[in-house]
């Protein structure tokens, strides 16, 4: 019976060591506790009281393999969080190269400046070669723009500040020009002390966005002004109208009275004129309003030049009036013949005659062409010997409701219309001016 109760005894330690192995063999490959463990060690312990050496074995053993589990369970993870490098690091460089930006950092000790990544548009053109002091880079900022990025930048690497940001004119070593950037930097790294160590950062051109932002502003102040000016031209119409209608409206009452029939006739040509005015103003105004929708419709034709510019001279006669002005056409013997928009042209030149008429009271205004051969254009022009216009006045006076003397008669559309038409018609339109010599307005166009 001894005997075997010995057996017994050792098939109960056997069957027990043997749930044992079994629990922690499970546990290995499990992250909750496995309760079961205690309850074999406890039966274990209290029925074998003698066998404590072999218990102790157990439980070393129990606590190295809890240990190697635990490292198992640690380099799983770190396996796949390596496994996550690779994509996220072609996820930062397309980022990093889709916004066209520059990575850098600073070692604050040092003052030691690197360039990580640069995917900027001019790559390394903008680029110190390998390691440079920060406080070097200062001599590519624009002067004007040097002291403030130079204070806020130190401010951040002296820890009174946690971000930096900075729109800035900046050179490249390849060049001269300036070009806008725009950074961006924070602190990566304190010190036991709570002092910044590293700085990291980030730069990219803005060119672009600041050439959007400067052609709002200019829009936006263009229009300003136009809406000024547009206010002054509605002020100005109703003086403009009233004066040739006043003219008309007072002659011709004066006229029934009046039985000297020179005296009539004077009369007559004064109404005469300020008939062509208020036509001229009022199909300034139609002129532009088609212009500006777009209705503005072109009527190509053969235009025999002499003959047009012969019938604009003369029709224009009556509009010199009492000036000492003579008006007078230059044309070639043998004519030229184009393709285009006769009344376009008429149009044009009657705003260069009207417009020489205001400012040579007394002189010459000469109409004539010139074919040039050579380009297969031509070139009508209108020349005068009046006062001229200044050279900071002549790329204006094309633009619209601009009047270079306030007091003259005009509405100041007239040379609008006149470039607008030009290009309608395939043509351009400038002039050729110095102050007390006189102005000359010229058109150009194709011959066909």
């Amino acid at each position: 019976m001894k005997f075997d109760a010995k057996v017994t005894k050792k098939n109960k330690i056997a069957h027990i060591l043997a749930r044992f192995s079994k629990e922690i063999t499970i546990f290995a490959h499990e992250e909750t506790p496995r309760p079961m463990i205690q309850t074999l060690l406890f039966e274990l312990t209290a029925s074998h009281l003698l066998s404590a050496a072999i218990m102790l074995c157990l439980v070393a053993v129990v606590i190295a393999l809890i240990h190697l589990v635990n490292e198992r369970r640690e380099l799983i993870k770190r396996i796949e969080q390596q496994k996550n490098v690779p994509l996220q690091n072609v996820e930062t460089e397309l980022l990093l190269r889709t916004m066209k930006v520059a990575t850098w950092t600073i070692d604050v000790a040092t003052g030691r400046l690197q360039y990580e990544n640069d995917y900027r548009q001019r790559g390394n053109a903008f680029r110190p070669g390998g390691h440079s002091r920060f406080a070097d880079t200062y001599e590519q900022i624009h002067p004007d723009d040097q002291e403030r990025v130079a204070h806020s930048l130190e401010r951040l690497c002296k820890g009174e500040v946690t971000d930096y940001h900075e729109q800035y004119r900046a050179s490249a070593y390849a060049t001269d020009d300036y070009y806008w950037a725009e950074s961006y930097a924070t602190v990566a790294e304190y010190s036991e002390q709570g002092h910044p160590i590293t700085i990291v950062g980030a730069s990219m051109i803005i060119d672009e966005r600041k050439k959007l932002e400067q052609d709002l502003l200019d829009a936006q102040q263009k229009a300003t002004e136009s809406d000024r000016m547009k206010s002054a031209f509605l002020s100005n119409i109703s003086h403009e109208i009233r004066t040739p209608l006043n003219a008309i409206v007072g002659f011709s009452e004066i006229m029934a009275n009046l039985d000297d029939p020179e005296e009539k006739q004077k009369l007559i040509e004064i109404i005469r004129r300020n008939n062509a005015v208020l036509l001229r103003i009022i199909n300034d105004m139609v002129n532009v309003s088609r212009i500006e929708s777009g209705e503005e419709a072109i009527v190509r034709r053969p235009v025999n030049l002499n003959q047009l510019l012969k019938k604009t001279v003369n029709d224009q006669q009556q509009l010199v009036g009492d000036n000492q002005t003579t008006l007078e056409a230059r044309l070639p013997e043998q004519p030229t013949t184009i393709s285009s928009d006769e009344g376009k042209i008429g149009n044009i030149l009657q705003n260069f005659i009207s417009n020489a008429l205001k400012f040579t009271p007394n002189g010459t205004i000469t109409v004539g062409y010139q074919p040039l051969k050579e380009t297969r254009k031509v070139r009508i022009y209108v020349k005068d010997t009046g006062k001229g216009i200044a050279k900071a006045d002549q790329a204006r006076i094309f633009d619209k409701f601009t009047k270079l003397d306030e007091f003259s008669q005009g509405t100041g559309l007239g040379l609008y219309i006149s470039k607008q038409f030009a290009h309608s018609i395939g043509g351009i339109i400038g002039v050729e001016s110095k102050e007390g010599e006189g102005s000359t307005f010229w058109l150009q166009l194709p011959v066909s």
